[in-house]
């Protein structure tokens, strides 16, 4: 599996770094593509990528720097006359609403060249190896019990990916550091979002956890400078911080 980060940005827009959206290409050809941040579809191609590559879409929440330039993508396989189906899993209670920016942004006003087949997050199996697995997050537990709870897509998800032995940790937008701690044990890569953790915290509980590699995204402008100020001993542990277009081959 190759993992590519096209966009390694927070919800503060940046010149240098773009809205969240990474690829997984499997040695099937087929392409896993979590969360769809602003320009996306520009940065996969940019990266390399086949937009028409993309098999299934996974969107952890509806923060709009997480799922906007979806829209912009399923034209893109409109215009181009995709064939084959695409799987796309959204959070709990969001299925209608972006069937409606479909319909609104007319797309659905005749039947797609492909097949769109729309359910909600759950396990999946990526390939004859790999499986998914979305962890819920407290980063929309600030609004538990809200009409806003109620009413639009609640919670948000991080992913683990596994095949045999190895494990994969995907934070995605969290409440806290302590959404990883019970994924972190057998964790071979993190990939972690460093707009709400401390990262001292976050270098910390990976080491004690035997993580080997460590690597920081979504990353505000705001917080670029906090990546010198981490000071905990990394103990061996190998950790950097992405820029767009990073390719992780495993």
């Amino acid at each position: 599996m190759e993992i590519i980060l096209h966009g390694t940005g927070a919800g503060t827009p940046s010149g240098n770094r773009g809205a969240s959206a990474a690829t997984f290409g499997f040695d099937s050809g087929d392409i896993l593509l979590i969360d769809a941040g602003e320009g996306c579809s520009r940065a996969i191609i940019r990266d390399g990528r086949n937009l028409h590559k993309i098999t299934t879409v996974v969107l952890s929440h509806m923060h709009a720097d997480h799922w906007t330039g979806l829209p912009n993508l399923v034209m893109a396989w409109i215009i181009g006359r995709r064939e084959t189906p695409v799987d796309l899993y959204l959070p709990p209670r969001s299925l209608h609403f972006f069937r409606s920016v479909l319909s609104n942004s007319w797309m659905l006003q005749k039947p797609l060249p492909f097949e769109l087949r729309m359910s909600e997050l759950q396990p999946l199996l990526l390939s004859e190896e790999w499986s998914l697995r979305p962890f819920r997050t407290s980063h929309l537990d600030k609004f538990m019990g809200s009409e806003e709870a109620d009413l639009l897509s609640f919670p948000s998800f991080g992913f683990v990916l596994e095949s045999g032995e190895r494990k994969i940790l995907f934070s995605q937008d969290i409440g806290s550091e302590q959404d990883l701690e019970v994924e972190l044990l057998g964790t071979e890569l993190l990939i972690c979002e460093s707009a709400h953790v401390n990262l001292s915290h976050v270098v910390e509980s990976a080491r004690n956890a035997g993580v080997s590699r460590l690597i920081f995204t979504h990353v505000s402008p705001e917080r670029e400078r906090a990546f010198e100020e981490i000071i905990v001993d990394s103990g061996g542990l190998d950790w950097s911080v992405a820029e767009d277009g990073l390719i992780i081959p495993l």
